[in-house]
C-alpha cells in the first residue's frame, strides 16, 4: 500500500469513530407538591354542609398575606403569618390545618400530622377541612413509608363529605 491509500484508510476509519454527542439528559421532574394535591382533592369533593368559624379581620388579613406569600414560594414567611394568626385565634381549626400544611411542605411529616389531628379534634369533623386533615395524614404516612395507615387515613377522608338531605 502506498502512503496515499494508507491515509485514505486511516481517514475513513477515524470518520467511522466520530459520532454525534448524546442528547443532554432530560431535566428532572418538578418536585411533587403534596399540599396542592391534597387541597385539590378536598376541594373537588364538595360536601353539602361546610362549617366555618367566624374569623377576626386581622386573621383574614394575615391569611391573605400567607396565601400571597405561599403563591410566591416564600413558605417560611407564609408560615410566620399563620403563626401570627394562631396567636390571635388559637382555637381555630383551619389555622392549625394551614400550619400543618406548611410543615408538610418542608417535610416535617410527624409534626404536620400532629397538627392535622389537632385541627380535626377542634373542627367540625365534616366537609372539606375534615378531608384536608385526613389527606394530610395520609400524605405524611406515605412519606414515612407507612402505606397501611395512609390507606386508612384516605378511607377516613372519604367519610368527611356530607350528602345533601333529601327534600320532600
Amino acid at each position: 500500500m502506498n502512503a496515499r491509500h494508507c491515509l485514505l484508510l486511516l481517514t475513513s476509519l477515524l470518520a467511522g469513530c466520530a459520532s454525534t454527542p448524546p442528547p443532554p439528559p432530560e431535566p428532572p421532574p418538578p418536585p411533587r407538591d403534596r399540599v396542592a394535591e391534597l387541597r385539590q382533592a378536598a376541594a373537588s369533593t364538595r360536601s353539602a354542609v361546610e362549617i366555618a368559624p367566624l374569623q377576626n379581620p386581622a386573621v383574614d388579613h394575615l391569611l391573605a398575606e400567607a396565601a400571597r406569600l405561599e403563591a410566591e414560594g416564600a413558605y417560611r414567611q407564609a408560615h410566620a403569618r399563620i403563626e401570627a394568626a394562631l396567636a390571635i385565634e388559637p382555637e381555630n381549626p383551619r389555622l392549625w390545618q394551614l400550619k400543618a400544611e406548611s410543615l408538610l411542605r418542608v417535610e416535617q411529616f410527624l409534626d404536620a400530622e400532629k397538627l392535622a389531628m389537632k385541627s380535626y379534634d377542634l373542627g367540625s369533623r365534616i366537609g372539606e377541612w375534615c378531608m384536608r386533615n385526613w389527606l394530610l395524614i395520609a400524605e405524611s404516612r406515605d412519606a414515612l413509608g407507612d402505606p397501611n395507615t395512609s390507606t386508612a387515613a384516605r378511607e377516613r377522608a372519604q367519610r368527611c363529605p356530607v350528602a345533601a338531605l333529601p327534600r320532600y
